[in-house]
């Protein structure tokens, strides 16, 4: 199983405050499951900050459900 965050141009995680993060916690990251849930946060993000250069990224779960920050790769699709 994977889950899909997302990341800006800067190398800084989405918080679920929608705030930009380094990826030091994992509790408080936007995670989902679904990639298609990711884009549609990414493509909200994108209108209201056109600067943004965000990509998803998926990672592998942790034994506690969160993302296993250590093994993080971009999509390429």
């Amino acid at each position: 199983m994977a889950l899909y965050l997302i990341e800006n141009q800067y190398g800084q995680l989405l918080s679920k405050e929608l705030t930009w993060i380094d990826a030091s916690e994992a509790d408080t990251l936007f995670y989902s499951p679904h990639k298609d849930q990711a884009i549609n946060q990414l493509v909200e993000l994108s209108s209201k900050d056109t600067s943004l250069r965000g990509k998803i990224t998926h990672c592998a779960v942790d034994d506690r459900g969160r993302p296993a920050l250590a093994q993080l790769t971009a999509t390429a699709d």
